[in-house]
């Protein structure tokens, strides 16, 4: 009975927690909303001359500050997404739509940052026709979260591979690159919200630790299952399934 009660009791404090943590992020995310409208809003005015012509230097500078918001609007989307997520709240717009297509557009999107880093993207087409019933927006972030996840580890000058095909009833995607690996400890935790692998942290690259973690939740809201697999220093692969539409 000890043993019982100790058990429940941890398992209401995790509840708690996890409460307390998705409260702190949806009222985190609401208050960054505001003020950071608000500097994009300057910013582009500065940008467009409505406070004076700019010089060289000054165009740079608010180009970089243009830029910075961008990226800090992104992380307060991302937060909210996890919030909603995490809530239960999280409503979905689904049609029919075709995996391959959404993959293809995922990799035109991602590609400038590929580019950037002399990585080449591979993709392998489905023999079938490969259609769910989804939200397409949210399917094209899934993808574009682990393209982008891909970009970071990937080796400069190596190449990416995105293959879909159809296993049992169901639309497989997978993304595969060639990074330095994810140890078998941080590979249990890698969809965890805010997590960071060793690796991450000790090489410095740059992210928030939500990529993955909404692509899991998002996966998993349309009725899908997604998993990572991976060899130390050579590479890992991300995976995720979605039950084919009927017909």
């Amino acid at each position: 009975m000890t043993a019982a009660n100790v058990f429940m009791r941890d398992l209401r404090e995790r509840d708690a927690q996890r409460i307390e943590r998705r409260e702190f992020v949806a009222t985190v995310s609401h208050e960054l909303r505001t003020p950071l409208t608000s500097v994009k809003m300057y910013a582009d005015m500065l940008g467009e001359g409505d406070a004076g012509e700019l010089t060289d230097q000054q165009v740079r500078l608010v180009d970089n500050l243009r830029t910075t918001v961008d990226r800090l609007t992104r992380m307060v989307d991302d937060l909210n997404v996890v919030s909603l997520i995490e809530a239960g709240r999280f409503n979905l717009q689904s049609a029919s739509l075709d995996m391959d297509e959404v993959v293809v557009s995922a990799v035109d999107i991602s590609e400038p940052t590929f580019a950037e880093r002399e990585i080449r993207i591979r993709i392998v087409h489905a023999d079938e026709p490969v259609f769910v019933n989804a939200d397409r927006e949210r399917m094209l972030q899934v993808v574009a979260n682990l393209l982008n996840n891909a970009a970071k580890y990937a080796e400069s000058g190596s190449e990416t591979v995105v293959a879909i095909s159809v296993e049992n009833g169901q639309v497989k995607v997978e993304v595969t690159d060639s990074g330095p690996g994810i140890s078998s400890e941080d590979l249990t935790a890698v969809f965890e919200s805010f997590y960071r692998s060793k690796s991450a942290r000790m090489s410095r690259v740059p992210g928030s630790g939500l990529g993955l973690s909404i692509a899991r939740g998002l996966v998993e809201a349309h009725g899908g299952k997604i998993w990572a697999a991976s060899t130390e220093g050579a590479g890992s692969t991300f995976t995720f399934t979605l039950p084919l539409a009927p017909g």
